[in-house]
């Protein structure tokens, strides 16, 4: 609808006359009818962007995809497999990422887009911005080849349990939170009585709450076979402390369960 100047523009009011007066109190004070509106007036155009439509067509077979509204469903892993030819390839690399017995070239934009640790590394004056150089000799070199791996490709390949470890830790120092869910999400589903002992030093270590209480609830699920265990017995002389806590936890579990019943 077109509206021409000078044109009087008429609307419906939100209550009767009679309405009014009989709430004069609250609508006319001093006898007076103050109205707030909100006037919205069109440029013509009234969206900008290509709509989903969809004229019979059931939502299980609508082509446009929520995650993607303007490409194809490739596009993403598209976008991931040339970032992991970059690194492979390793094309205009600024930094290098240093163990005790490997270099690993990288690029700065990719770690800070990945990591805050990097960021901060790269956008403050810290020595690895001005030598480009990041040293790392806590960590495995095989470590670092799969934190970078899934910096680029947001893939961690064939996990194992020793290596998931320490790449939860890695990921824990360097703030890449996806990556330190996606390794504690293996190790959870990889626990046994035999490991369990080690995985409830990983989460009290880097204070992973979650993590602690679902190994302490598979301690208080295992009591029997876990207590008796060698590993149990050494965990009690080194961590006294984790081992009291863990304790209490098993004890506020069956607690609750006999409330229960």
């Amino acid at each position: 609808m077109n509206f021409e100047q000078e044109q009087n523009w008429k609307f419906l009011l939100f209550a009767t006359k009679w309405k009014l007066m009989a709430k004069k109190s609250l609508y006319l004070s001093s006898d007076i009818l103050f109205l707030e509106c909100e006037i919205v007036i069109s440029t013509g155009i009234s969206f900008g962007e290509i709509e989903e439509t969809g004229d019979g067509i059931s939502p299980e077979l609508n082509p446009i995809s929520d995650v993607d509204r303007f490409g194809d469903s490739s596009t993403s892993s598209s976008a991931l497999q040339d970032l992991g030819n970059l690194y492979r390839d390793q094309v205009l690399c600024d930094v290098t990422l240093k163990t005790d017995t490997e270099a690993f070239p990288a690029h700065t934009v990719i770690l800070s887009a990945r990591s805050s640790v990097f960021r901060a590394m790269f956008t403050s004056d810290m020595k690895e911005k001005k030598n480009a150089c990041v040293n790392i000799s806590d960590f495995e070199s095989e470590t670092v080849r799969q934190l970078l791996l899934y910096a680029y490709t947001d893939t961690v390949g064939d996990l194992k349990w020793d290596t998931a470890l320490e790449l939860y830790a890695a990921a824990d120092k360097y703030a890449i939170i996806s990556l330190k869910e996606k390794c504690s999400t293996f190790l959870k589903d990889s626990l046994r009585t035999s490991k369990v002992c080690e995985l409830l030093v990983l989460s009290d270590t880097h204070q992973d709450i979650d993590l602690k209480k679902f190994v302490q609830n598979f301690i208080c699920q295992n009591d029997e076979k876990i207590l008796c265990s060698r590993e149990w017995k050494d965990l009690v002389q080194k961590n006294p402390q984790l081992i009291v806590e863990t304790l209490s936890q098993m004890y506020t579990n069956v607690r609750a369960l006999l409330n229960v019943y």
